[in-house]
């Protein structure tokens, strides 16, 4: 997690959340003094973006949403993507961060490299923000806080996992990608990225990962969150291989204005108000 060093927000006691990726971004609005939340969305993009036209993507968005034009005591940027990784502290070397990520990710002499301590976990999360991204969130905004997904989506699930013994699987279906993140006795025993073009594709991660850690798919339970719900295919077939399937179910400590039928679908999103 990273702050940047202006003060300009005008105190109206409202947080932006903020989630963006190459393929859309999605948004919520606190009213801390009320603790309700009074906006949420996804806006999904037309096209898959690359750095770049990110950037042109995200100015229409914030053009056509007033409420994105609005003044906030805090801010807060989730950069999703697949250029990260989990290092754990015990052998963690802020001199190396940049060769933590050169196995996944092709690093450029100008990629900004980031990171996000999880100490609960004894974890780092090493990543390349979007830097044009919080370049333009600066401009309008003042200071603001940014992080990695990733950070926020391990660190507010392994809270769920407290005194939870047995092992437990977690799959985030976003756009073109999906988190795969498994525990066992409070521990986080895996965590991956990958990418998919159809539901088939995240069925065969999963098998696979179940595969190579010697996971009984009749047995262990999974729990989907992200942009997935019962009638999707993705759904379907996995429910079709692995037994014990459902939606992750949960009760944030914020009231809603508008009715969320799906709460699962915003997890990184509300979870970072807090």
């Amino acid at each position: 997690m990273a702050v940047t060093n202006n003060t300009e927000h005008i105190n109206n006691n409202k947080v932006l959340s903020i989630q963006i990726n190459l393929s859309g971004l999605s948004f919520c609005v606190l009213d801390k003094d009320s603790n309700q939340i009074t906006h949420i969305e996804n806006v999904v993009f037309d096209d898959f973006k690359n750095p770049e036209s990110l950037l042109e993507a995200t100015q229409n968005v914030f053009d056509n949403h007033a409420i994105l034009r609005d003044s906030f005591t805090d801010v807060i940027v989730l950069h999703q993507n697949n250029w990260s990784t989990l290092v754990p502290s015990s052998i963690f070397n802020k001199d190396c961060v940049a060769d933590y990520l050169k196995f996944n990710t092709k690093i450029l002499a100008t990629d900004l490299v980031e990171v996000d301590p999880l100490n609960y976990l004894e974890l780092q999360c090493v990543y390349i923000p979007f830097t044009n991204i919080n370049n333009y969130i600066f401009d309008k905004f003042g200071s603001f806080t940014f992080m990695h997904s990733s950070s926020i989506l391990v660190d507010k699930l392994s809270v769920l996992e407290k005194n939870n013994t047995s092992k437990q699987v977690y799959v985030n279906i976003s756009n073109y990608q999906f988190d795969l993140i498994i525990f066992e006795a409070e521990k986080l025993l895996f965590f991956n990225h990958f990418e998919y073009q159809t539901p088939e594709d995240i069925l065969y991660y999963v098998l696979f990962t179940f595969e190579q850690l010697q996971l009984n798919p009749e047995l262990i339970q999974v729990k989907l969150l992200g942009h997935v719900n019962t009638d999707d295919a993705v759904y379907h077939i996995i429910y079709k291989y692995i037994r014990h399937v459902s939606l992750l179910e949960l009760d944030f400590n914020y009231t809603f204005k508008q009715e969320i039928t799906h709460k699962h679908r915003y997890f990184n999103l509300i979870s970072a108000l807090s």
